[in-house]
């Protein structure tokens, strides 16, 4: 019976797709794997899909796809890396009923930068990393922060002395972490165990913070304090903070913690937890500890802070401080 039930859930889901995550796939990553890299202005209309006839409104009704019908054109402006097969427009195509990993999305009329690869079925491209490998382009200073550190890191790609490439991708990484449009590019990376060239014979060199230089992670540390309000993906940035930095760092954690009693709806208890769990960490309190065991029980409340959590917070700041 289960055997039939399954087969009969796959003939009436032809366009579902089985999906799975990917992991994080940041700017280093798809340069690495696009054969094309394009800025380019998306022509992608929301077309009918369905039409149905309302008795309210006595009218036929259409229902319109989100992005097109799976196959976008773009008009390339500027390639940055490898040959398209037309010069100024290609079409990028995607698979249909996708929802895990989410797909790449190309909004109609808006610009984009485009990592792609060759369906080498057809005459059109597959977009690389998904969501990740479709940037829609809101600014000038979005677009020329991206095409710096792409063209720069596709001429590090083409050094071949392996120390020289790896320090020269060290100081990209850095480079892109200081810039607050790349900011997440870089310090995804300089945060994850991935390495940038693996050095066998001291496997503890091989993770990317190991290979920074004092003034790297001091200009990452820099960074980090300049920050006033910090979300979930700044809290990266805590890894990479010295020792000795880090009565600063409790400093600065704990003005952003008052910051959400000052505006509980700007993020939730999760990410005020996590704060807190930052702060027991590098310096250990037996009273701050209490307050975070009770304070994991909602850890993953992701919903407006309530009056409990609003107390649990101003407890842990009034430890904190004594």
């Amino acid at each position: 019976m289960k055997l039939f039930l399954k087969i009969l859930f796959l003939i009436i889901s032809p366009q579902l797709v089985f999906s799975y995550p990917i992991p994080t796939q940041t700017l280093k990553t798809l340069i690495e794997k696009s054969q094309l890299i394009v800025i380019a202005k998306i022509d992608n209309p929301e077309k009918p899909i369905k039409v149905y006839f309302d008795r309210e409104k006595n009218d036929s009704v259409k229902v319109y796809s989100v992005g097109g019908d799976g196959v976008a054109n773009l008009y390339i402006e500027e390639v940055l890396k490898g040959s398209p097969i037309h010069v100024n427009h290609i079409q990028v195509k995607d698979l249909p009923g996708l929802i895990c990993p989410t797909p790449a999305h190309y909004p109609d009329k808006k610009k984009v930068i485009a990592f792609l690869s060759k369906d080498e079925s057809s005459q059109t491209y597959q977009t690389v990393g998904f969501s990740y490998g479709s940037k829609i382009i809101k600014s000038d200073k979005v677009l020329n922060a991206y095409k710096i550190r792409i063209l720069e890191y596709i001429d590090i790609q083409k050094i071949k002395n392996k120390s020289k490439r790896k320090k020269a991708t060290l100081e990209w990484l850095v480079k892109c972490s200081e810039n607050k449009y790349t900011f997440w590019e870089g310090v995804n990376e300089l945060t994850s165990s991935k390495l940038v060239e693996p050095i066998d014979d001291n496997p503890k060199e091989n993770y990317h913070f190991n290979q920074l230089t004092k003034i790297q992670k001091e200009r990452l540390e820099n960074v980090f304090f300049s920050i006033d309000t910090i979300g979930e993906q700044h809290l990266f940035f805590t890894e990479l903070i010295s020792n000795n930095n880090y009565p600063k760092l409790k400093k600065h954690l704990l003005k952003n913690l008052e910051f959400l009693l000052r505006n509980p709806g700007y993020a939730n208890f999760s990410m005020a937890y996590n704060i807190m769990e930052k702060v027991v960490s590098i310096m250990p309190n037996e009273d701050l500890q209490s307050i975070i065991n009770e304070a994991k029980k909602m850890k993953d409340d992701y919903l407006d802070l309530n009056e409990k959590q609003i107390q649990l917070i101003y407890e842990f700041i009034l430890s904190a401080r004594e």
